[in-house]
């Protein structure tokens, strides 16, 4: 999977300016699915952030390489994913964590921490 954001930006970086030390990730439900990849791999991700997510890959699995700064938020009504399973997948491999938990909150993406949230990632570089 590294292979294929390094990729990514390889083309990215061909189309518009690119600062390759500041490329964030944000991943909401089933885009945690990345998630093992992006805060363990060494693959150019300066932080990363996870809203709602359901089905993250094992951290823990692939500890290895950069370990990327990652952003979590999560409802405390979530039905759709496990409430406290970021903090339990992938935050032991951080070598930091934000953790946010939104009482009442549901499975969905909270429009109204997204300036809170680029002012977390935009904190970070490689």
């Amino acid at each position: 999977y590294d292979v294929v954001i390094d990729n990514i930006l390889d083309d990215l970086d061909g189309e518009v300016s690119l600062d390759r030390d500041r490329v964030y990730v944000d991943a909401f439900s089933a885009g945690g699915l990345v998630s093992g990849v992006v805060v363990t791999g060494d693959n150019g991700i300066a932080a990363a952030s996870f809203q709602s997510t359901v089905g993250m890959s094992s951290c823990s699995d692939r500890a290895q390489g950069r370990r990327t700064p990652i952003v979590g938020i999560e409802g405390t009504n979530d039905t759709i994913s496990e409430v406290g399973g970021f903090v339990t997948q992938c935050a032991e491999v951080s070598h930091e964590t934000q953790y946010i938990q939104i009482s009442d909150g549901g499975h969905e993406i909270f429009w109204d921490r997204l300036e809170e949230i680029w002012e977390w990632l935009s904190e970070h570089s490689l």
